[in-house]
């Protein structure tokens, strides 16, 4: 953990809960760290300088420092450990680090703000929160082009993905809420009220491990949530046209009777359906679209 007034990192055993000594010195306010997949780099961001510093894990010592944008804040590295992203706030921009020679070999523009970010477990995409302009920027790694930027809620900070990437979830600091985001298309699929000024930031959700659920035990757990609320019956009719579909092996129109369920939910949001009851429905039928193949 980075120690931001005495310019330190703090380094614990979690075998013993005990913290390493000597700390770390990285100077100049450190502010947010990200660690390499095979542990053995750890990437700092010095905001006030526009710095980041590279940590050799084995050793705890600092060997690389690299000038990247003005006001460094998030920092995430990518799945295959090649290389680190980093969101400088007062440039309105992405620094893209090769972790091989730690050199920035790209630059990108995104809109105002940029402060959280986040890579999908495939590596594809990045998220990245702007808080001034209230947007998230969704960049391809490949080309490292943005490839949509679209409305969120007020200042978002923190930006996290599910295990899968189907969803991202990003923390409003100025609206108190969570928008819940679906990957596939870039949209807004829910927004959740939560305390005052959420303030999340890094990898805030885990990786299951377990085997992945049972798609048919899904469906089923689903419409025993969804009956009984809800305009009617129709969204209990489309939880069972998607098991009628799927016990068929009729995998498309499993995904088109979960769409559409969706599509009715989010219409629904706010009328018959709480904010809670809405994005668990959402959640769920995202999840088994992914399980099955959609």
């Amino acid at each position: 953990m980075a120690k931001h007034y005495t310019g330190e990192i703090i380094v614990i055993d979690t075998t013993t809960n005990t913290e390493i000594l000597p700390r770390v010195v990285v100077g100049n306010q450190p502010n947010s760290i990200a660690v390499s997949p095979d542990g053995t780099r750890v990437y700092v961001t010095k905001q006030y300088v526009g710095l980041v510093s590279v940590i050799d894990a084995a050793t705890n010592t600092v060997i690389a420092t690299v000038p990247v944008g003005a006001m460094p804040i998030g920092v995430a590295v990518n799945p295959a450990g090649t290389l680190v992203y980093v969101a400088n706030r007062d440039s309105d921009s992405v620094s893209v680090i090769d972790m091989g020679t730690n050199i920035v070999i790209d630059t990108v523009l995104v809109a105002g703000g940029p402060i959280g970010i986040a890579i999908n477990p495939a590596g594809t995409r990045a998220y990245v929160t702007n808080i001034w302009a209230g947007t998230v920027s969704v960049i391809d790694t490949t080309t490292n082009a943005v490839i949509s930027t679209f409305a969120v809620g007020a200042e978002p900070y923190g930006v996290d993905l599910n295990p899968t990437g189907t969803l991202a979830y990003v923390a409003n600091y100025g609206d108190n809420n969570v928008s819940v985001i679906d990957t596939g298309t870039n949209t807004v699929v829910s927004t959740v009220a939560v305390g005052d000024g959420p303030l999340p930031f890094g990898k805030f959700i885990t990786n299951d491990t377990n085997t992945p659920p049972d798609p048919t035990q899904q469906l089923s757990d689903l419409l025993a949530y969804v009956t009984g609320i809800g305009p009617g019956k129709s969204l209990a009719a489309k939880v069972g046209a998607a098991q009628t579909a799927l016990a068929a092996s009729d995998t498309a129109a499993a995904c088109d009777s979960l769409q559409a369920l969706i599509n009715e939910t989010t219409a629904q949001f706010g009328k018959k359906l709480s904010t809670e009851q809405a994005a668990h429905i959402i959640d769920a039928a995202t999840e088994i679209r992914t399980q099955i193949g959609c």
